[in-house]
This record gives C-alpha cells, sequence and structure tokens, in this order.
C-alpha cells in the first residue's frame, strides 16, 4: 500500500464509485473507477494522482441540470474522472467490500497511507461549516465533520484515532439516518492532511490563521472559554431536576445554547426532558 493507492481507495469511501460490465461467461464484473463531482480541482488532483499509480485516467464535463428524480435550483458543471483499467477496478473491487469495512491494508499501512486515505474521505464525505456567532468579536466559527450512512464509519473513527485526530462519538441523524460525527478541528489542522478542494481548504486555513488555541474565540481576544468548563452532569440536573430552559442554563455558563443541546444529546437526553428509548 502507497501513499496514492491509499488516497485513491479513500475517495472510492465517499464520491467514488466502481462500474461493472457485464460479460456473457463470468456476468458482471468491474471494469472502471469513476468520479463524479462538481469540483475542478477534486477532480484534477484525483486525475494527478492516479497518473503518478501509472493510470490514463481521463476527465471530462457537461452540464446537468433538474431530472425527474432529481430538483435543482440552476444548471451545473459537474465533472467526470474514468479509469478504465479492469485489473485496477477488480483489485478495488475487493478491497472496499460494499464499503462495510476499511481494508486491514490501511491500517497495516505507515502513517502517511493513513492521512492520504483520509484525506479521500474528506474530499469526498467530509464537511467544514461556518456559523455565525454573536458571542465572539469575529462573528463566526467553523465546524468540522463526517457523515456518511455506511457503517466503516466506525472504522474511519479508529483510523482518525491511530493519526492523533480527536473526534466526538457516532451519532445518527434521526430523519435521513446518516451516521456522523465531529472532527477537532485543531486535531485535523495541525496533521496538515487538508483539503484537495480550495473551498474547503480556504475555510480550514481561514480557521488556522485568524483563530486561537482557545476554542471559539478570535486570536485577538483573550476571554476564557468557560465551555470547556461545563460538567454534563451540571447540565442535567438544571435541565431535569430543577427544570431550566435551554436558554437559561446557557446564559448561567456564558455559552451558545447550541453546546447545551449537544452536551443533552451526548448524555442521550430530549430536548423534552425524557431520556430517549
Amino acid at each position: 500500500m502507497n501513499k496514492d493507492k491509499a488516497y485513491i481507495l479513500g475517495v472510492l469511501f465517499g464520491d467514488g464509485s466502481i462500474a461493472r460490465r457485464i460479460t456473457k461467461r463470468i456476468g458482471k464484473i468491474p471494469s472502471q473507477l469513476i468520479l463524479h463531482v462538481k469540483d475542478k480541482d477534486f477532480a484534477e488532483y484525483f486525475c494527478k494522482i492516479a497518473k503518478r499509480e501509472g493510470y490514463n485516467p481521463k476527465i471530462s464535463f457537461k452540464i446537468e441540470g433538474s431530472t425527474k428524480l432529481v430538483i435543482v435550483k440552476k444548471p451545473c458543471k459537474m465533472y467526470w474522472v474514468r479509469i478504465c483499467d479492469t485489473k485496477f477496478a477488480q483489485e478495488c473491487f475487493v478491497l472496499i467490500n460494499k464499503r462495510k469495512n476499511i481494508p486491514k491494508e490501511i491500517f497495516n499501512s505507515n502513517t502517511g497511507c493513513k492521512k492520504m486515505f483520509i484525506k479521500g474521505v474528506m474530499d469526498s464525505e467530509g464537511w467544514i461549516g461556518i456559523h455565525r456567532r454573536d458571542d465572539i468579536k469575529k462573528g463566526y466559527n467553523y465546524s468540522m465533520g463526517f457523515g456518511v450512512k455506511d457503517n466503516f464509519i466506525y472504522d474511519l473513527k479508529r483510523l482518525f484515532k491511530d493519526v492523533g485526530i480527536r473526534t466526538n462519538k457516532v451519532l445518527v441523524h434521526k430523519h435521513n439516518k446518516i451516521k456522523y460525527f465531529r472532527i477537532k478541528m485543531w486535531d485535523y489542522y495541525d496533521s496538515k492532511i487538508g483539503f484537495s478542494i480550495k473551498r474547503k481548504q480556504d475555510r480550514l486555513d481561514d480557521f488556522g490563521e485568524n483563530f486561537g488555541r482557545i476554542i471559539g474565540y478570535h486570536k485577538v481576544e483573550v476571554a476564557y472559554n468557560r465551555r470547556l468548563d461545563i460538567n454534563n452532569k451540571d447540565v442535567v440536573e438544571l435541565y431535569l431536576n430543577k427544570r431550566k430552559s435551554v436558554i437559561e442554563i446557557s446564559k448561567i455558563f456564558n455559552c451558545s445554547f447550541v453546546t447545551i443541546c449537544n452536551r443533552l444529546k451526548e448524555e442521550n437526553i430530549e430536548r423534552r426532558g425524557h431520556i430517549k428509548k
């Protein structure tokens, strides 16, 4: 396992896919790798990695709009990358194993390969969101996470730990059943993994350059972040026994009400005040 191959596998656990063709003797066999994305820089970086591995990827684009199944506000340019190599496609098909688990070849590889695999899945399915924050001078803050419906997310969480990146526990969205976890942004920033997609990398760079190590505060601020001292048991006590609202508790701890909501989620408590079944 090398870094380039690890990155390709990471992408195949996200936006990438493996196409199969029908043969008379065997039936369906893997024939080519496909990447279908809206970011040109992502597609070009994937091509660059594939060429370094000795393959001859083909990149193209077309304008895609609404269909009977998908409704979009306006047509957008989508990029297609294809690696037509049956042997490599078959090898990847076996390693991916329907995205049930991350292959042991990744866990047994060196730290550099593990980081490139993480970069591949983060380019595909990782998110870095920007949020308005009136309680800090900068006026906004970032959060980072990863979410998919596949169970390999639990292996990915373990892989993050192997390279020194802390994450929160895996949660499941009520409506769309997507499994997700949040990522400690300073850990990810310090790992130098980054993104090949400029719009994501720009946000990560802005976070690293303009926000201090005290979570949530701009570098020019020296106020201590009291959210770090919040004990989940204290939040539960105020919420369940003393019947304080989420807003009231956030004022007590001098933090965002979202923080209190997240602490209640961590303790498996709903906003209505009873324990989830």
